[in-house]
């Protein structure tokens, strides 16, 4: 996690499990005198404007978001009927950046005098089961078409079919 968070900038954490009657206020309040550096609380609330018992806390660096995180991450609420789960979040665009030699790969060395995989095998020859289903293929006699009906024809089998089912 150390690598992954860059502790000069603000960091966010996920909060879950917070009663429902708790105000933002009071959460602000709470982590800001418990962990400090708290800049922002977000409470979220459901459809009717109740708290859904989850807020986002803004703190001014990581370092106090990774104690918030180690210090109240499942922790008991109202006696140990619930927990709370507290979540680090990441933001992948403010990861550092690796360094210019991690970023570029050397071209590989490939040997001039050794053949190419399509030269190989256009030396090895043909592929044998291909040759084996074209031989098979040819030795096969074509199917005799039926020659293509006439218009009357086809009338006549149509008016044959109907008297037979009368």
């Amino acid at each position: 996690m150390a690598k992954l968070l860059d502790t000069s900038r603000e960091a966010k954490v996920n909060v879950e499990g917070l009663p429902r009657d708790i105000k933002q206020d009071a959460v602000k309040e709470f982590f800001s005198s418990q962990v400090g550096g708290v800049s922002r609380v977000l409470l979220s609330y459901n459809e009717r404007g109740q708290s859904t018992g989850m807020a986002n806390i803004t703190f001014r660096n990581g370092e106090m978001a990774k104690k918030a995180v180690a210090k109240f991450n499942g922790a008991p609420i109202d006696g140990g009927r619930s927990r709370l789960r507290l979540n680090l979040i990441i933001d992948p665009n403010q990861q550092p950046s690796k360094s210019l030699s991690e970023r570029i790969k050397a071209v590989p060395v490939t040997n001039k005098n050794r053949p190419s995989a399509a030269a190989a095998a256009a030396k090895k020859g043909p592929n044998k089961r291909a040759a084996i289903l074209k031989k098979a293929r040819a030795k096969q006699q074509p199917k005799e078409r039926q020659p293509k009906k006439s218009l009357e024809d086809l009338d006549k089998e149509m008016t044959d079919y109907f008297e037979e089912k009368q």
